[in-house]
């Protein structure tokens, strides 16, 4: 397919119809398959988008966790530092208030005491004492004494009640500092999970990402292949609309060309009937004596012109027209004839280089119609020949391509290369017009040069002498 479509591309050559057919054919195989790995890469850049969205959802679940989660942590430690900092407060007041309690219940114990004795006193001086006055002020003192003792106690009973508060507020802080730091725990743990889980997401969004990265670009190249394959048929149309044009116009040429002839054979037929009748030229009448007889003398006498049915005065023979056999790909070894018109040019090296594979030596099972070169990198490809750009592109298989009309019937080709013209310049012998780029731009292993005359390749080796 290479081939045929690169000698379609060479113009001036004479390719039948089934040629074009071939390559257009086998461009269509290669856009179907094109098609078809695009259609593949399309479904999957679905498939990953759909997978990217599930992702990217449960990244942001994922992340509306973790700040729920941070939130409460967050609230939980405020909560068991406020209630540590309470604990810390009743460690300070819990032995005061049960100082102060016990305090109370001795002043307590011991105000009972002395109120008792006293009142026991009062008592006893009650007996020897007469009533009236004296009467009434035991009994006031014994009331205030027993007053005193009540406050007292009270004192103690709100001292021993504010103890109790305090202690059981203190145990109940323990507990829930405890319950804290348990959730606390939890808590934590699963924010690490959630973490854990939050990276690993991130990770496969990032791989999916890459992936759709990589489609994206690997689509992008198919479908600019699919626009060069598109192109290439355009051109191969053209090429086959301009072939058939001429194949018309040579058929014209030919059938004028017999339908003078023909016109010419009538004429030479007719001449020749034509002199056929002509029998003598006027005859001379001689006088003689009398009585004697009068002859007829002719002053010329042509011998007659036989006539047959068919003439055979000269026919011209019309040919018909040359038709190609197919693509002349060529198995000639011919070499470039030092008299030819194309040597008598100025004429330059294509590349400078080691020839890997020489001119009709097997490449891949296939005779190679050029010479391929291995340059060192980036090296320039300079034009063979003055001459005018038919072609500037790439072709699968080939890479970019340079096809140049070197004028008298011989044209150049250079693949594999970094072209820097473009279709219709004029170029001059020695006029750079690529460089090899590296091994990546190179699908043939080098640079690969062809030579051909007439539509036949030709040796160019002498061009690299």
């Amino acid at each position: 397919m290479k081939k045929i479509i690169l000698t379609l591309l060479m113009a001036g050559l004479s390719v039948t119809n089934s040629a074009f057919a071939a390559g257009s054919s086998s461009i269509n195989s290669n856009l179907n398959d094109l098609n078809s790995q695009i259609q593949q890469i399309n479904q999957d850049l679905n498939s990953k988008q759909q997978q990217k969205q599930k992702i990217d959802a449960a990244l942001k679940n994922s992340q509306g966790a973790i700040t729920k989660t941070k939130s409460l942590l967050d609230k939980l430690t405020q909560q068991r530092a406020l209630n540590l900092q309470q604990l810390d407060q009743l460690a300070t007041s819990i032995p005061k208030v049960t100082s102060a309690t016990q305090q109370a219940q001795a002043q307590v114990a011991s105000s009972m005491t002395n109120i008792y004795q006293q009142i026991k006193t009062i008592e006893q001086d009650q007996q020897s004492l007469l009533a009236g006055n004296d009467a009434l002020d035991a009994e006031r003192k014994k009331t205030y004494l027993v007053a005193i003792l009540k406050a007292e106690q009270a004192k103690y009973m709100q001292l021993n009640k504010q103890l109790a508060q305090l202690q059981a507020l203190n145990s109940k802080l323990q507990l829930e500092v405890e319950r804290l730091n348990a959730k606390l725990g939890n808590t934590a743990k699963q924010h690490e999970q959630l973490l854990v889980v939050k990276d690993q997401t991130a990770q496969q969004a990032v791989q999916v990402k890459q992936q759709i990265a990589r489609e994206k670009a690997q689509l992008s190249n198919l479908k600019q292949r699919q626009v060069e394959l598109n192109k290439l048929l355009q051109q191969l149309a053209l090429i086959e609309k301009q072939q058939k044009a001429r194949q018309l116009a040579a058929k014209k040429a030919a059938a004028k060309a017999a339908a003078r002839a023909q016109a010419e054979q009538k004429q030479a037929q007719q001449a020749s009937v034509n002199g056929a009748t002509k029998t003598s030229q006027p005859a001379l009448i001689v006088a003689k004596p009398p009585g004697a007889e009068t002859s007829v003398t002719p002053l010329e006498t042509e011998k007659p012109i036989a006539v047959s049915d068919q003439s055979t005065a000269a026919t011209p023979v019309v040919k018909d027209s040359p038709k190609s056999s197919g693509i002349a790909l060529g198995k000639s070894d011919a070499s470039i004839e030092d008299n030819s018109p194309f040597m008598a040019r100025k004429l330059s090296k294509p590349i400078a280089g080691n020839i890997t594979v020489g001119f009709g030596q097997m490449r891949d099972s296939v005779r190679n119609n050029g010479v391929l070169v291995s340059p060192a990198e980036n090296t320039p490809v300079y034009s063979v020949s003055r001459g005018v750009v038919l072609f500037s592109g790439s072709l699968p298989g080939f890479g970019q391509i340079i096809v140049v009309d070197n004028g008298d019937n011989y044209t150049s080709v250079y693949s594999g290369v970094i072209s820097k013209v473009a279709k219709g310049n004029s170029l001059a012998a020695g006029q750079q017009i690529a460089s090899s780029g590296n091994a990546d731009n190179q699908p043939m292993g080098g640079v690969y040069f062809e030579l051909r005359h007439l539509g036949k390749p030709v040796n160019p080796s002498k061009l690299f002498n």
